[in-house]
């Protein structure tokens, strides 16, 4: 079956094609865009593109030149013209194009006769000239043209005044001589008569005027020559290219605009008497009350704005810093004058009796290295790495994602199939189906089958591992074939799994499981 990629956007192309598939005419792949498009040509190399022309903004020519880069070796472009400006840069680059302006009976046998390699049918409505009428037609008048030749004739005859006919001496001649007189006469006037109709002396000869030539304008898009191939550069790029550059002058002056804006003006009194030049002198140099400038720019507003925020917190801390600094000096000054105060304590000793000082003597020295041992603490300091520990069951722990990947966005949700199979939601977008398996509000696997019996991309591969798994690499731990598959079990960082089931004779990727084990 023939594999044909559709990049179209009109409801009715897409359904012409779509019943040709299911005819089994043709197997279909179908892109609404033209970045779509290219993702879909890349991935799975069709032997026939159709693209419409004005897709995303662009003309059949740049559409053409840009495609024909990206084609499978053995591929066909035909460009589905709108018009008949289309259809004329398509031959110019040597393409194929259908008319989308006939009816969708013509337009489906035009695609079945590309596919089946025959002719083009004739589009309806067309007749073939025929050569023999113009022959045909002064035969049709003949009795006319006699009648008018002798009356042409009888009225010459008035005209000439009496003079002798030859033919007409003979007083006794009768009816049968008149009439082949007549006959006689009525045969070379026949042969005058046909200029008259159709004498192109009549008519005075126009001479066509000379046609002036237009003035050639450069073209939009630069032609590539055909021999320059797929090396050649792009007509799409070049037009991109020359895009960026006329805007880049523009975006430069424009940074240069400075919108000023009179923030916060408050005239006074006295400067509002003043005369229209000393007031314009005076908005220049002078500083308005309250500490803004008239005519400043908006950036210098929100900076000198940003300023002040940023000031303010300093002038809070520092009064509070000083309230607390004061105490504290306070404090640490009474205790460096507190030591010369002990020896007071000593006259204590007179109290006690004679047997009591070695006692007393005795008291302190235990009780000196009873205190002593209480650096005991830091052992509980050396408890502190304790939370590295659990830094790493943190790391660990990780066995999902909270949160769908990007890459799901514009996809369309199966409620049916979540509800036939508890813990799993399915989404179908336009180049694949995507299964998710939820457990404690954790996505814990995700499932990746291409539609339509294509391939995974390298792109969406990479993609489904950073956005699922936050990795870029894997290994593969082992690979063994089965039904014409060749399935790799691989791991990669982070606990993470994968599964991948590859073409036995292309390795092209045909499903893809990652799970957190």
């Amino acid at each position: 079956m023939t594999r044909v990629l559709l990049i179209a956007d009109t409801e009715r192309v897409q359904r012409i094609f779509q019943s040709m598939a299911e005819q089994g005419s043709l197997q279909l792949q179908t892109a609404s865009t033209l970045p779509l498009g290219e993702l879909e040509l890349t991935a799975s190399s069709p032997e026939f593109t159709f693209v419409q022309s004005r897709i995303s903004g662009f003309s059949g020519d740049i559409l053409l030149r840009h495609l024909d880069k990206m084609l499978p070796s053995g591929g066909k472009l035909v460009l589905l013209a709108g018009d008949s400006e289309d259809a004329a840069q398509a031959k110019r680059q040597g393409r194929t194009s259908l008319d989308l302006s006939m009816t969708d009976a013509f337009l489906e046998r035009s695609v079945a006769a590309l596919l089946a390699g025959i002719a083009l049918p004739e589009p309806p409505g067309q007749e073939q000239p025929v050569e023999d009428t113009p022959a045909q037609e002064p035969q049709a008048p003949e009795p006319q043209v006699l009648e008018t030749a002798a009356a042409a004739k009888r009225t010459a005859a008035r005209t000439k005044g009496g003079a002798p006919v030859p033919d007409a001496t003979a007083a006794a001649a009768g009816k049968e001589a008149g009439l082949q007189d007549e006959e006689e006469v009525e045969t070379p006037a026949f042969v005058p008569f046909q200029p008259k109709a159709w004498e192109p002396a009549a008519f005075t000869p126009k001479v066509p005027e000379p046609e002036v030539s237009e003035p050639k304008v450069a073209e939009e898009y630069p032609q590539v020559p055909l021999a320059a191939g797929k090396a050649a550069a792009s007509a799409f790029e070049e037009v991109m290219q020359r895009a960026e550059t006329d805007i880049a002058p523009i975006d430069a002056s424009m940074l240069e605009v400075e919108d000023h804006v009179e923030v916060g003006r408050k005239v006074v009194d006295a400067a509002s008497r003043q005369s229209p030049s000393t007031a314009a002198a005076a908005d220049e140099t002078m500083v308005v009350g309250g500490g803004y400038y008239a005519g400043e720019t908006v950036a210098e507003a929100l900076r000198k704005a940003q300023q002040t925020k940023r000031r303010r917190p300093y002038l809070f801390i520092v009064p509070v810093l000083l309230l607390l600094a004061v105490p504290l000096v306070s404090y640490l000054a009474g205790k460096m004058s507190a030591p010369p105060e002990k020896p007071v304590a000593k006259p204590g000793s007179p109290y006690k009796p004679g047997s009591t000082p070695p006692a007393v003597q005795t008291a302190p020295k235990t009780a000196a290295p009873v205190q002593s041992p209480v650096p005991v603490a830091p052992p509980a300091a050396k408890v502190t790495p304790a939370p590295s520990a659990p830094v790493q069951p943190q790391a660990a722990p990780k066995k999902g994602i909270e949160k769908l990947p990007e890459m799901l966005e514009g996809t369309k949700l199966d409620a049916e199939y979540g509800r036939k199979n508890p813990g799993w939601v399915r989404y179908v977008g336009l180049r694949a189906e995507y299964k998710l398996f939820k457990e404690n509000n954790l996505y814990r696997a995700i499932q990746v089958i291409p539609v339509s019996g294509g391939v995974i991309s390298d792109d969406l591969f990479k993609r489904v591992l950073r956005q699922f798994g936050a990795v870029e690499s894997y290994r593969v731990e082992s690979s063994a074939p089965k039904d014409g598959y060749v399935i790799e079990q691989c791991s990669a960082p982070g606990d993470l799994a994968l599964t991948i089931y590859r073409h036995k004779d292309s390795s092209k990727i045909k499903a893809l499981v990652v799970y957190y084990r």
